[in-house]
Parts: C-alpha cells; sequence; structure tokens
C-alpha cells in the first residue's frame, strides 16, 4: 500500500515539474466558493421535533481559489435538551476540528 502511494506522488510531482505552474491554476475555482465569502452554519439533531442531543456549529472560508479554511465545532449533550434552551453544565462532549482543503486542479494536466 505504501509503494502504490509513493508511486502516485511520484507520478504527480513529475507532472507538475512538466506543466506550466501559472497555466495550472489560472481559472480555477474554489469548490467552496468565491474567496471570502464565508459560509456559517448551525445543525441540529432533532429527535420527534422537540428535543436535541447533539449540535454542530461550522464555518467555511474559500481563502483563495485553490485554499479553504474551514472550522467545525461538535457539542453532545448528556441527555435530550428543549430545542435552543442548551444548558452548558450538560454538554458530555465538544469537539473541534480545524482544516486547511487545498483545492488543486489536478484534471489540468491531462485536458492539454
Amino acid at each position: 500500500m505504501k509503494r502504490l502511494i509513493f508511486v502516485l506522488i511520484s507520478i504527480l510531482l513529475s507532472a507538475f515539474v512538466n506543466a506550466d505552474i501559472n497555466d495550472f491554476l489560472k481559472n480555477n475555482e474554489n469548490p467552496n466558493g468565491e474567496p471570502f465569502v464565508v459560509s456559517i452554519g448551525i445543525e441540529k439533531n432533532i429527535h420527534s421535533f422537540k428535543y436535541y442531543d447533539q449540535s454542530t456549529f461550522y464555518v467555511t472560508l474559500p481563502i483563495s481559489a485553490i485554499l479553504t479554511f474551514k472550522y467545525r465545532e461538535n457539542v453532545q449533550y448528556q441527555e435530550d435538551m428543549v430545542v435552543l434552551k442548551s444548558e452548558h453544565d450538560m454538554i458530555e462532549s465538544l469537539d473541534k476540528h480545524y482544516a486547511l482543503e487545498l483545492h488543486l486542479p489536478i484534471y489540468k494536466l491531462w485536458d492539454k
């Protein structure tokens, strides 16, 4: 498995070296939207439209045509809460995730 990954990375690196970098990155679109357009969202896991036991808050920020910053926060409660009346002492777990996505248009290597 490690050999296969090494071979694939070697092929991609050699293709990048042979490609013109400016042409490679020109006219690229970020799949998360235009740069510096912030997306903010809240997700709630609702049971029977009355209680919830998990919620997620996330922020997505495209920085450029090839780079996106993401932040996600997952909260899980010890017992079901009435919707929108969260008690912070009932939090069972809190996970925070940061991500930096790189969007490389690899398909352009074969489009020439």
